[in-house]
């Protein structure tokens, strides 16, 4: 791996975020089996997204967190990272959508001032906002994690409980409470991305590391098999959606087998070919400000698609957004809007 960047992690980012604009893309346009199917498996990504940033955190946090001053700097500059760029696309949408009712729909967006405010303050409204309150708790409670990685009594206690919480998901509803709450089963996907930075820290043989990853792989790929027969047996629902709010151990452990995987691809890619890490790494580092952006440009592509050759096409759907949204991302971040 790059000392600057870990390539793998980069790849596995960079998937879930084109694996996110896929899923929004699709779930439009879900008129055949292979398109609901899709739609369906994507659903790794939000667990892809998680791991990485408890990955990257732990490196930075790791190397700069001295004292209560530089705690402080660091939460500020998470924290605005994480709002600025949503409360820049919450604006940019709905002045669109007001200005060119021809061209957006607004997706799920609603012209009334409690929903604007609702969206804006996170509590409800807008679809993307759970995502961002999600990364906000994460956020505020990152430093302890890091914290209790080191005291095992205190690792295992949290790990139980969480644990236990999780497993209570999948078998009674929490839905109406879970942007509360769902920062307990999340929080497990952050623990074992600190955990493999601190291992792969430790011990950075390649080989080594890849047998790692597969073991992950093979263990939490039986243990999702173990709860697809277990929901079948108790009649839950199978799609990882309905499993994801909040998440529940059936839903991460598919995407923690996924996910690995895509660690193990993007180790082995990057060692053989760096022909599109750049490209791959310029996805990676703005997946975030992509997440926001595809949005204005989905609506764009849905609300024309009647009119033009678009149509159903989703696959062409996807690609246009996809492009679009890169070269509107290269052009903020050269007149750096975000």
């Amino acid at each position: 791996m790059s000392k600057s960047r870990f390539l793998n992690i980069d790849f596995l980012r960079a998937l879930s975020i084109l694996g996110m604009i896929a899923i929004h893309t699709l779930s439009y346009n879900m008129h055949t089996s292979l398109q609901i199917f899709l739609w369906d498996w994507l659903h790794f990504v939000v667990i892809g997204f998680v791991f990485c940033s408890g990955y990257v955190n732990a490196s930075s946090y790791s190397e700069k967190i001295i004292n209560l001053q530089t705690l402080l700097g660091w939460y500020k500059k998470r924290l605005l990272r994480l709002l600025i760029p949503f409360y820049i696309y919450l604006i940019v949408h709905y002045s669109l959508w007001i200005i060119f009712p021809k061209y957006l729909s607004g997706l799920d967006l609603k012209k009334t001032i409690p929903y604007f405010l609702n969206s804006a303050l996170l509590v409800s409204g807008d679809n993307l906002n759970w995502l961002v309150l999600l990364f906000l708790q994460i956020t505020v409670i990152f430093p302890l994690l890091m914290y209790i990685l080191n005291k095992k009594k205190a690792l295992i206690t949290y790990l139980t409980i969480s644990l236990l919480i999780t497993f209570s998901f999948g078998v009674w509803n929490f839905h109406p409470y879970y942007r509360l709450i769902m920062w307990i089963p999340w929080s497990l996907i952050l623990v074992l991305g600190i955990y493999t930075y601190k291992l792969d820290q430790k011990i950075s043989n390649l080989k080594i590391q890849l047998i790692r990853y597969s073991k992950v792989v093979f263990i939490s790929a039986i243990l999702y098999l173990i709860f697809y027969a277990l929901w079948v047996h108790l009649d839950k629902s199978l799609i990882l959606i309905n499993n994801k709010y909040p998440p529940n151990l059936y839903y991460l452990f598919y995407g923690i087998s996924v996910s690995f995987i895509i660690l193990i691809l993007g180790t082995l890619y990057f060692m053989k070919a760096t022909i599109l890490e750049k490209f791959i790494t310029f996805i990676s580092t703005n997946s975030y400000q992509l997440f926001f952006i595809h949005f204005i440009i989905l609506d764009i592509i849905l609300t024309t698609s009647s009119q033009s050759l678009i149509g159903h096409e989703v696959g062409l759907q996807f690609g246009i957004v996809v492009i679009l949204s890169l070269f509107l991302v290269k052009i903020s971040r050269m007149i750096k809007i975000i």
